[in-house]
């Protein structure tokens, strides 16, 4: 899913806005002046996907830019010279509120996701997954590992809980794996996640994980793992928190686990 921050629509808008109420005397070339902001609002159409008025601004306001371009070429352009015709004036302002129209048109086909407050911080869901784990454990898990939890927190800004649920239990599992060849280099870590932990839990010597770390693992994989990998358990949103934090309590402990560590 694409992010877009509504200042940038406002932005096209002041735009169109500015363009449209330039006359005759008015600056064309600098800083923020005619040609600067006709540039940027073909920009904005690209970047917001506006691909109509896209082209509508390649068709129609082609000459006009290349007239400007060739006034910004110009050495030692003067004062005069950088002034909007009574010309310029006319057919910049035709053609940009007839512009206008058609954006108008096309904004109505438009719609902006805002995402609820989450307990989370939306910033750490949305853009710094590693920040609701412990410090430097993202930068230890595997990439898929990753993956699936920056999915997991996407899921949860976005109010999908059961795919948050799927997907951070997947990184759960793979976090299992990561445990498991810590004391079992080995021996086969692709295996499901309940023959691992009990694995893990029947080791007769130590070293071994903590207890509490191969209850909560235990926990989580008769709880809600079997249940979430196949269709019979649909999540609420706030279920679906509540399994996030459970989960991040266990994948911090695995990743301070001496073994993994070493």
């Amino acid at each position: 899913m694409k992010m877009t921050n509504p200042i940038h629509y406002m932005l096209l808008g002041g735009r169109l806005r500015y363009l449209v109420g330039r006359v005759k005397g008015d600056q064309i070339i600098g800083d923020d002046f005619i040609y600067q902001n006709l540039l940027s609002l073909k920009q904005d159409f690209e970047a917001l996907e506006f691909r109509v008025s896209t082209n509508w601004y390649r068709r129609k306001l082609k000459e006009i830019e290349a007239e400007f371009c060739k006034l910004s070429q110009v050495d030692n352009l003067s004062a005069e010279q950088n002034k909007l015709t009574q010309i310029q004036q006319q057919e910049l302002s035709k053609n940009i509120l007839a512009l206008e129209d058609t954006v108008f048109s096309e904004a109505e086909e438009l719609v902006i996701a805002s995402p609820t407050p989450r307990r989370f911080s939306l910033d750490h869901l949305l853009n710094n997954p590693d920040l609701i784990l412990g410090k430097d454990v993202f930068s230890s898990l595997t990439e898929i590992a990753k993956y699936d939890l920056q999915y997991s927190c996407k899921n949860i800004a976005f109010e999908c809980p059961t795919s948050a649920a799927f997907h951070i239990l997947r990184c759960v599992e793979e976090c299992v794996r990561i445990l498991y060849r810590a004391y079992f280099p080995r021996k086969d870590s692709c295996r499901p996640w309940g023959p691992l932990v009990k694995e893990l839990i029947d080791k007769p010597k130590n070293p071994k994980p903590e207890d509490i770390l191969l209850e909560h693992l235990s926990h989580l994989g008769k709880r809600f793992r079997n249940p979430t990998d196949h269709p019979e358990k649909v999540y609420e949103i706030e279920e679906a928190e509540d399994l996030v934090h459970m989960a991040v309590d266990v994948i911090n402990r695995i990743a301070r686990d001496n073994k993994v560590k070493a």
